[in-house]
C-alpha cells in the first residue's frame, strides 16, 4: 500500500527453518536480496513479517523459491578492500582482490556478467565473452579491483577499486538491473583481513585471508577480551585505556594496530600483559610530520580462547592556526557516542533524537580521557570515573544538565549539556572560501540512528550565488579517503535515509524561516515520481530527485545553526549509465528557457559528461531547436518522442501545487539516458509556499500562469493538440485524492518541525538556537515571522489548493 515498513524475515530450506534472518525497515520500492543459500536445486522457503513504521498489526508472506531455475549460484564469497601485504598481480603489487565461488551443481558462463560498486551502475565492469570466464561448481575465480581494467588474460582487473571506508558491492548476471548478490553496503574495512561468507552464510571478518580457497573462519571462542572504549579520538594525545576479559581462562594476549598510514599509530600494555585485572593499555601517537587531517586506525587486543576486541582510533592533527580546546581532548562520549564542543557558547551538544518530549529516565555511560589526567562532574556533584554509569532523571529537551571538567584536580570550565532532537554535525577547516574547495574533516553523530562516524577527511566550499553573501553560510563537501589533499581520492560516505556518496551540500536555509520548503517539495516529488527514468525493459532507475535531513552544527567549535544535510544531483543520483550519450544539464539562468538554441550552453550548465572530457550539448540543442523553431503539427506529432510528456506535467504541477516562482526559467534539472527521452527534475524550490527568493513574503504566489520564461510549457499549453491541458487536469484528479490534499502537504511541514520545535511553548529547542545564532534569519522576511509558521503555512495550502481546483481544468 506504499507505506514504508518495518519487517523480520528468515528463510531456510525447510519450512519453518531460519538459515537466513534479518529485521530493519524498508521503503515502499526497495529491492531486497537475500544470498548465501546453495542452489542445488532445493525449494527455498522465505517468511516475511512486516507492519508499518507507526505500529500496528503484524502482516505475514510465505514464498517458495525453487533454485533449479536459478542461473547459477554464484557468491560473492570473499573479498579484501585494503591489501596491504598480502596477494600480488601479475605486476608485483598488492591489489584490492574479489573471490566468486560457485555453489551451484552447474558450470557457470560469467560472460557478460558484471561487478560493480555503484549500484546504479550495473554494468561499471563486465566479464569477457571467453573460456578465462567459465567457473566450474565448487570451484573460485579471484578478480583484482585495481582499477587497471584487465580482461585479455586470467587475472582479470576490474576498472574500480574498493573503498576501504564501506560502499555498495553487487554481482549482476547480464542483463540484469538487481544483482544476484551484493553487500550495500560493507562495512568499513582493515587492512589485510578480508571479509565475506563463513561456512554458515554469514557475515564475517576473516584475519586470515584465502583468495581461490575456502573461507577459514575463527576459531571458537570461551571468553571475551573487552576494552573500555570502543573509539576515541585524539588530537595528538596518548591515550590509556583499560583492557578486561570476561570469562575463559586468563592468558597473554597480544595487540596488533592497522592504520591508514605508517607510523603515527602504536600500542603497548603499560602493565602486566599475563593477566587481565584493569590491565592498561597505552595508545600511543606520534603526529609528527603529518599533514593536517583525519587519520583512522584500529587496536586489537587478541588471545587464544578469547573473542578479540577491538578499538577504533581517530587522530585529527589541526591546522597551525586552530585552537583545540580541553573539551575536546577529554573526548567525553555518553553510550560511546561523542558529545559536540560549543566552546564560543560554553555547551555541548548531543543527539539524544526523538522519544523526551515527556520526561524519561536515561542511563548512559560516562566515558572521557581519564588517563590524560581529565575528570568529569555532573551537575555540581563530584567527579566520577570513566565508565561510570549516570543516570539522567526525569530527561527532556527542556532539562538543564551541566558538566564541569578538570585536569589534574584543577577545574577547567564548566559547560551546559544541551540534548538535541536532530543529529549533530560537527566540523573544522582552517579556511573556507568560494573557490576552490579547502581541506577539513567532518563527523557525524545520530544516537537515534545508531550512527557516529569518526572524523572524515573533506574539501568545503561556500556554495549559492545569492546565498552565501548572508551571514550564515552554506556548504558544498567531498569526502576524500586521505588527510593528502592535493591526490586523494573521493570516498563515499553513507548517511541514515540517504545514498552512499562522496558529494554532500550542507544548505544553511537562512531565508526560509521554516527551513524545510525544499526539503517538503523534494518529498513531494519522490512520492510523485518513484524513480528517475524507466529503462528500454520498462523497470524503474535511479531516484527521483535529492534527499536530505535536518542537522544542527558546529564548526571550529562555534554553533552554525540548522543546516539541511541533503544529497547532490548528479549522474549517479539519476542512474545514467556511463557514456556521451548520457546528458545531465541544470537550468542555471535568470532569463527565458529553451527559447533559443544559439544560448542553451549560456542557459543550461552541463553536470554530465564533464564539460573537460567532451561537448554533450548536442542532444540538449537538437531538443531546444525543436522546441523554438518546429511547426506546431510537427511539435504535436514528434515532442512525446523526445520528452517523457508524464513527468513534464508532474513538473508543472510541483510548480503549481508549491507556488514556485522560480523553478520554470531556472532551478531544474534536464537529462537523460543515452538515447532515450529527455526527463526534467526539480531543484532549490525554496522560493515556494508564499516565499520570495530573498525570504519575504510573495503576492504572486496564487498565479497559475506566470510570466512565461519557458518555451516547452508555453507551447505545450497554447497547442490544444498536445492535450497538455487535459493530462494536467486528469493528473491532478488522481494527486488530488492523496499527495495534494491540505493535510498530506501540511503534514509534512508539521513533522519537521516537529523536529525543530519538539516541545510546544517551550524554547530549548533548535529552532531557539539557531534564532539565537542568527537572529536576522529569513533575509528581508524577518518582519514576517509567519512565514515560518506551519499553521499559517496551512492555511496558505488550503487557498492555494481552492484555488487551483478551480482554474486546473
Amino acid at each position: 500500500d506504499n507505506t514504508d515498513c518495518e519487517y523480520w524475515v528468515y528463510s531456510g530450506t525447510a519450512s519453518g527453518s531460519k538459515a537466513y534472518s534479518d529485521s530493519g525497515s524498508l521503503g515502499n520500492s526497495t529491492s531486497y536480496t537475500i544470498a548465501g543459500h546453495p542452489l542445488d536445486g532445493s525449494t527455498v522457503y522465505v517468511t516475511l513479517y512486516y507492519r508499518a513504521l507507526s505500529g500496528g498489526v503484524w502482516s505475514s508472506l510465505v514464498l517458495e523459491y525453487d533454485t533449479s531455475d536459478d542461473p547459477g549460484g554464484i557468491l560473492i564469497n570473499e573479498f579484501l578492500a585494503g591489501n596491504d601485504t598480502g596477494l600480488q598481480d601479475e605486476d608485483g603489487s598488492e591489489e584490492d582482490w574479489i573471490e566468486l565461488y560457485n555453489d551451484s551443481a552447474v558450470t557457470v558462463d560469467l560472460s557478460g556478467w558484471c561487478l560493480t560498486d555503484d549500484d546504479t551502475d550495473p554494468t561499471m565492469w563486465c566479464f569477457p565473452s571467453s573460456s578465462n570466464s567459465l567457473i566450474n561448481p565448487d570451484e573460485y575465480l579471484v578478480i583484482f579491483a585495481s582499477s587497471k581494467d584487465r580482461i585479455a588474460n586470467l587475472p582479470f582487473h576490474t576498472n574500480f577499486k574498493l573503498g576501504k571506508g564501506g560502499e555498495f558491492l553487487g554481482l549482476y548476471p547480464p542483463g540484469a538491473s538487481i544483482p544476484i548478490d551484493s553487500y550495500n553496503p560493507f562495512p568499513p574495512q582493515e587492512d589485510d583481513v578480508s571479509y565475506g561468507r563463513d561456512k554458515n552464510g554469514q557475515l564475517a571478518y576473516f584475519q586470515t585471508p584465502t583468495p581461490g580457497a575456502q573461507n577459514i573462519s575463527d576459531p571458537a571462542e570461551t571468553g571475551v577480551l573487552q576494552f573500555s572504549s570502543n573509539a576515541i579520538t585524539t588530537y595528538g594525545d596518548d591515550r590509556t585505556l583499560m583492557l578486561s576479559a570476561v570469562d575463559g581462562e586468563q592468558t597473554a594476549y597480544l595487540l596488533q594496530v592497522n592504520s591508514d598510514a605508517s607510523g603515527w599509530l602504536s600500542a603497548e600494555t603499560a602493565s602486566d600483559e599475563d593477566g587481565f585485572t584493569a590491565d592498561q593499555v597505552l595508545i600511543a601517537i606520534d603526529d609528527s610530520g603529518l599533514v593536517p587531517g583525519s587519520y583512522l586506525g584500529v587496536v586489537t587486543a587478541s588471545a587464544d580462547g578469547f573473542e578479540a576486541t577491538e578499538v577504533s582510533v581517530n587522530l585529527v592533527v589541526e591546522h597551525t592556526s586552530a585552537q583545540v580546546s580541553d573539551w575536546e581532548k577529554a573526548d567525553i562520549r555518553l553510550n560511546g557516542f561523542p558529545v559536540a564542543v560549543d566552546d564560543a557558547d560554553n555547551r555541548l551538544l548531543f543527539p539524544v533524537g526523538p522519544g523526551y518530549t515527556s520526561p524519561l529516565d536515561w542511563s548512559v555511560s560516562l566515558s572521557f580521557n581519564q588517563g590524560s589526567g581529565y575528570s568529569v562532574g555532573i551537575d555540581g556533584n563530584a567527579t566520577v570515573p570513566s565508565g561510570t554509569m549516570v543516570t539522567f532523571e526525569n530527561l527532556t529537551y527542556a532539562s538543564n544538565h551541566t558538566l564541569k571538567l578538570f585536569l589534574n584536580q584543577t577545574q577547567l570550565g564548566e559547560y551546559d549539556l544541551v540534548f538535541s532532537n536532530l543529529p549533530v554535525v560537527n566540523m573544522k577547516a582552517a579556511t573556507i572560501v568560494d573557490e576552490p574547495k579547502s581541506p577539513g574533516v567532518f563527523r557525524f553523530t545520530s544516537y537515534a540512528d545508531d550512527e557516529t562516524q569518526p572524523f572524515h577527511n573533506l574539501g568545503i566550499e561556500y556554495r549559492g550565488n545569492t546565498a552565501q553573501a548572508y551571514p550564515k553560510k552554506p556548504y558544498s563537501i567531498s569526502f576524500l579517503e586521505s588527510s593528502d589533499f592535493d591526490s586523494s581520492d573521493n570516498m563515499n560516505v553513507e548517511f541514515p535515509g540517504l545514498r552512499n556518496d562522496d558529494d554532500w551540500i550542507l544548505d544553511a536555509a537562512y531565508r526560509d524561516q521554516s527551513f524545510v520548503r525544499n526539503l517538503v517539495s523534494m518529498d513531494i516529488w519522490n512520492d510523485m515520481r518513484e524513480f528517475a527514468f524507466t529503462d528500454s525493459n520498462g523497470d524503474g532507475q535511479g531516484q527521483a530527485t535529492v534527499k536530505g535531513r535536518l542537522v544542527e552544527m558546529i564548526l571550529d567549535n562555534q554553533y552554525q545553526g540548522i543546516h539541511v544535510l541533503h544529497e547532490r544531483v548528479d549522474r549517479k543520483l539519476y542512474g545514467l549509465e556511463k557514456g556521451t550519450e548520457s546528458g545531465l544539464f541544470k537550468a542555471s539562468t535568470d532569463t527565458s528557457n529553451m527559447f533559443h538554441s544559439s544560448t542553451v550552453p549560456s542557459d543550461f550548465e552541463q553536470k554530465y559528461p564533464d564539460p573537460d572530457d567532451a561537448d554533450g550539448y548536442a542532444a540538449l540543442i537538437d531538443l531546444v531547436t525543436f522546441v523554438d523553431t518546429s511547426s506546431s503539427s510537427d511539435f504535436v506529432a514528434d515532442i512525446e518522442n523526445r520528452m517523457d510528456i508524464d513527468g513534464v506535467v508532474d513538473y508543472w504541477l510541483l510548480n503549481l501545487i508549491t507556488g514556485a516562482l522560480d523553478n520554470l526559467k531556472k532551478n531544474y534539472y534536464i537529462y537523460r539516458n543515452n538515447t532515450q527521452k529527455f526527463q526534467i527534475s526539480p531543484w532549490d524550490f525554496d522560493a515556494t509556499f508564499a516565499m520570495e527568493w530573498h525570504g519575504g513574503h510573495s503576492s504572486r504566489a496564487l498565479e497559475y500562469y506566470p510570466t512565461w520564461k519557458n518555451k516547452l510549457f508555453k507551447r505545450l499549453h497554447d497547442l490544444s493538440a498536445t492535450d497538455f491541458d487535459s493530462l494536467t487536469a486528469t493528473r491532478w484528479s488522481e494527486l488530488r485524492q492523496d499527495l495534494f490534499t491540505v493535510d498530506a502537504i501540511a503534514t509534512r511541514f508539521d513533522n519537521y518541525v516537529t523536529q525543530l520545535k519538539p516541545i510546544a511553548g517551550d524554547n530549548n529547542n533548535a529552532f531557539e538556537r539557531n534564532l539565537q545564532r542568527w537572529p536576522d534569519s529569513g533575509g528581508v522576511g524577518s518582519y514576517k515571522p509567519e512565514l515560518g509558521d506551519p499553521e499559517w503555512i496551512r492555511d496558505w495550502i488550503s487557498d492555494r489548493i481552492d484555488y487551483l481546483d478551480g482554474v486546473v481544468d
